[in-house]
């Protein structure tokens, strides 16, 4: 009996993701992460909405069961990203009237995510 997992791909820091692969017994149910998938005929599985652990390192535990039961898990480190939390944006308008004078109006404001 085997559980194969195909590479996972998409955003490892967004609460789920979807996850497939194959089980050489398609007679078996598969689970990831608590998430039922669904298995064809052919023994090829998938999984939508598989929750993702927090931290750097996104862990996937994948249980087919049947006559016996078989476990894989895997890690994959997540890659480095940017979460801008707080910005500011600030802008200026320099009008200039006909006889040639002028004036600006400046704003600023901070934004947290």
């Amino acid at each position: 009996m085997t559980i194969t997992v195909n590479p996972i791909s998409g955003d490892l820091w967004q609460p789920t993701i979807s996850v497939n692969g194959t089980v050489s017994d398609p007679s078996y149910s598969v689970w990831v992460n608590g998430v039922e998938a669904t298995v064809d005929g052919g023994g090829n599985w998938g999984a939508d909405n598989v929750p993702i652990t927090d931290g750097g390192t996104a862990c996937f535990d994948v249980v087919a069961n049947g006559s016996s039961s078989v476990t894989q898990s895997l890690e994959i480190d997540k890659p480095p990203t940017v979460i801008v939390n707080q910005y500011s944006d600030q802008w200026t308008d320099i009008e200039t009237y006909s006889d040639g004078s002028h004036f600006s109006v400046g704003a600023s404001k901070n934004y947290t995510m």
